[in-house]
């Protein structure tokens, strides 16, 4: 049996050949309008990027008490945002924080939400995915997992890629919540999915990062961590950028595929390794790139990137924010900080914005990190920023999310 046999013959790399003919019922995704932040990381390749520039006077306009327990972070499209609550979604005028609508769910939010076209997309502690009319909150489908879902979805060409604490990652009609495919992992999938030319890039808990085809599931590549994915995965420059729960972030090539019988080989060959036999040092895994950590090993990557341009920017736990070669991973500056960063990153323009332990938010020059900007909350920041409707939208650890004009 040939190559090309063996691939197409191998489960879990092998297509599912009828999928090949599926056609999803729309091609409905998540827009990229100026002033719209539509999806967790702004695009489904998470990149954290917005070109325009702003400036903010620093003053909170409104905020919300999201409570302690929600870890959502809101999408904002035409004017409206949109983020669960305790056993509540929102949706709010973003420039005043007004009710729109508002709409009773099960449980904490912990998953953030995605708008594409007129539907709004969610997971939820109980395990369903759903759509609502973003404009009524009215519920068009749900759709029922094996588990609690964590995980924030991501909407390509009229398909809703999520992960669930059923160790599966979904792919869905985004239009009728219908299942198209369903691949089965080796650990909880809780970020959301990174999409780009038809793959589609998801991390699990049982470190791990998978590459699937968005068409018919089949696997490409099953690519070993030093630790667990913590963030999204990011997409940029032809190479997925992932942070890891020992603090390094790693960087593989995109399209990257290995053949189905070498992932097998590989575990047992680094099993070996490992306890000692007289093997040869394993061979770097398909697709690797490289991988850093901050500082020389002083501390720990707190998220994946934003990048901009030939540039990633993300921070440590230890007070230091950093600007990183996209294609190298070397440090082109870093700055240190009072208190570890404790959000992920967002850039505007020429301004990198990041939150602190001690609550503030700063904003400082993506070209040498010089200041320009900073604001104190008083209490520590957490998760993404959000740029939407000219206001900046950041969440504190006591469960607010405050609007920053």
């Amino acid at each position: 049996m040939g190559p090309a046999a063996y691939l197409v013959l191998s489960s879990p790399f092998a297509p599912n050949l009828l999928l090949l003919f599926f056609r999803p019922s729309s091609r409905i995704e998540t827009g990229t309008k100026p002033e719209d932040w539509a999806t967790l990381g702004r695009t489904p390749t998470h990149r954290r990027f917005e070109d325009k520039r702003v400036s903010f006077k620093g003053k909170v306009r409104w905020s919300l008490d999201q409570s302690m327990m929600a870890d959502s972070s809101p999408a904002v499209v035409d004017g409206v945002l949109y983020v669960g609550g305790d056993f509540k979604l929102f949706a709010l005028e973003a420039h005043s924080g007004k009710p729109v609508w508002t709409r009773p769910t099960t449980g904490p939010v912990t998953s953030s939400p995605a708008v594409a076209d007129d539907l709004l997309f969610l997971g939820l502690l109980d395990g369903r995915v759903i759509a609502l009319n973003r404009h009524s909150g009215e519920l068009k489908w749900q759709f029922k997992t094996g588990n609690y879902i964590v995980c924030s979805p991501t909407v390509v060409d009229g398909v809703l890629f999520i992960g669930s604490g059923d160790r599966n990652i979904y792919a869905l009609d985004a239009r009728l919540g219908t299942l198209i495919w369903k691949v089965p992992t080796q650990g909880t999938v809780i970020q959301a999915p990174a999409v780009l030319d038809k793959i589609v890039y998801a991390g699990s808990d049982a470190n791990k990062l998978y590459s699937l085809s968005a068409q018919t599931s089949a696997k490409r590549l099953e690519f070993f961590l030093p630790g667990r994915i913590i963030d999204l995965p990011v997409i940029s420059q032809n190479m997925v950028y992932s942070a890891t729960s020992n603090g390094r972030l790693v960087a593989i090539k995109h399209k990257s595929r290995q053949y189905p019988w070498t992932h097998s080989i590989k575990v047992a060959w680094i099993q070996l390794w490992l306890m000692g036999f007289p093997v040869p040092t394993p061979s770097r895994q398909p697709g690797t790139l490289w991988g850093t950590f901050p500082g020389g090993k002083k501390g720990k990557f707190v998220s994946s990137p934003a990048v901009a341009g030939d540039r990633l920017f993300l921070g440590d736990n230890r007070g230091r924010f950093y600007a990183l070669d996209a294609h190298k991973g070397t440090p082109i500056w870093e700055i240190d900080l009072e208190g570890g960063v404790t959000t992920a990153p967002l850039v505007m323009g020429n301004t990198v914005y990041f939150g602190t332990e001690k609550g503030v938010l700063y904003g400082v020059n993506s070209r040498d990190g010089s200041l320009q900007w900073k604001f104190s909350l008083g209490s520590p920041l957490k998760g993404e920023l959000v740029y939407g409707g000219g206001m900046l939208f950041v969440r504190t650890t006591n469960g607010m999310l405050h609007a920053i004009e």
